[in-house]
C-alpha cells in the first residue's frame, strides 16, 4: 500500500522533533544519503538509477556525495598503483 506523502513528510518530521538536538532534515534529504550509501558500498551508478527510478546517469550523480574517505581511499589506491 504506497504511503501517503504528506503523512509521511509529517511524522518524519515529529520524529526529528523528538529526537532532539538533529540538524533540520527532509524526507528528499533521506535519497541523497540512500544514493551516496549504496555508492560507497560499491553498487554501480546504473544499477543505483535503475532502483531509484531515475531516467538518466546525470540525475543520478546529482544525488551523489562523495564521502571524504572514500575519496581518500581512491588516491591511495592510485598512490600505491603508481608509485615507483
Amino acid at each position: 500500500m504506497p504511503c501517503n506523502p504528506t503523512h509521511f513528510r509529517d511524522v518524519f518530521r515529529k520524529s526529528l522533533e523528538e529526537a532532539g538536538d538533529v540538524r533540520l532534515l527532509t524526507p528528499h534529504s533521506c535519497r541523497h544519503t540512500y544514493v551516496s550509501q549504496m555508492q560507497a558500498l560499491g553498487v554501480d551508478i546504473q544499477t543505483i538509477q535503475s532502483i531509484v527510478g531515475h531516467a538518466d546517469t546525470e540525475m543520478t550523480e546529482h544525488y551523489l556525495h562523495v564521502q571524504e574517505s572514500i575519496r581518500q581511499s581512491a588516491i591511495q589506491l592510485f598512490s600505491e598503483a603508481f608509485s615507483a
